[in-house]
């Protein structure tokens, strides 16, 4: 059964593994950057997280560090989706190959299939699309285009990771995001990563945003889906991560 109001934490590029050297002067900043985020979504009691890619800064995560991102994910009750970006793509070597997710965490899913897959919570009325970056080189990816129509359940969202493409300047840049894509998304939210910062980039009737960086910048973002009597409304707060 659906519901009338849904709540989901909304983070990206955690970057866990850089800095995480011995002699880093400080080498758990993405970590517990991480933890925080956790606690937050516990303490907020959301109903679903959404990681927008470059969870992970690199492929080269030592076992130790991937055992502690583990922990972390095992604390989740809640459905999770994980995206992989640009730093962390589904390579033969990548990261998420080596870290028993379906095992030790049910509850999260790795979005693989790189033409793109939607994953659906009947019991909370949700849908989410995305598609994965699969290599170091798919510099050619564009993550928003063409997503399969707009599925039954109530609330759609489309994540994806790349840089939004604000005009002629950035039409040279990689993984490109066009506005008309969000506007013609046929979808309520569009949960981006890649940006460090924390940006509403709506189009449309589609709200957009990149959560901001935990790590980074020191954000993420609460998103309401709400509908009490046939008045949709999706709304979106930042919230300090001070690692």
């Amino acid at each position: 059964m659906s519901r009338d109001k849904i709540r989901i934490l909304h983070t990206s590029d955690v970057h866990i593994g850089a800095f995480t050297e011995r002699w880093s002067p400080q080498p758990r900043k993405c970590l517990h950057a991480f933890k925080i985020v956790v606690d937050r979504a516990l303490e907020e009691k959301v109903d679903a997280v959404l990681i927008a890619g470059d969870f992970f800064d690199h492929n080269r995560i030592r076992a130790d560090v991937a055992d502690y991102v583990m922990e972390q994910l095992e604390r989740l009750p809640m459905p999770t989706v994980i995206l992989p970006g640009n730093h962390d793509p589904l390579e033969q070597n990548s990261v998420y190959w080596r870290m028993d997710l379906e095992g030790r965490t049910p509850n999260v899913y790795l979005i693989k299939d790189p033409q793109g897959e939607t994953v659906t919570y009947p019991e909370l009325g949700l849908a989410v699309w995305g598609k994965p970056h699969i290599s170091y080189d798919d510099v050619d990816l564009y993550p928003l285009k063409e997503p399969p129509p707009r599925g039954p359940e109530p609330w759609q969202i489309v994540i994806g990771h790349g840089h939004y493409v604000r005009d002629a300047a950035d039409a040279g840049r990689s993984y490109p995001i066009f506005p008309e894509e969000i506007a013609s998304c046929g979808r309520d939210y569009v949960a981006l990563g890649h940006w460090d910062a924390h940006m509403d980039i709506s189009e449309g009737n589609v709200v957009a945003y990149y959560p901001g960086s935990p790590t980074w910048v020191g954000l993420s973002s609460l998103v309401e889906f709400s509908d009490p009597d046939g008045a949709r409304s999706v709304t979106v707060t930042s919230f300090p991560v001070s690692p």
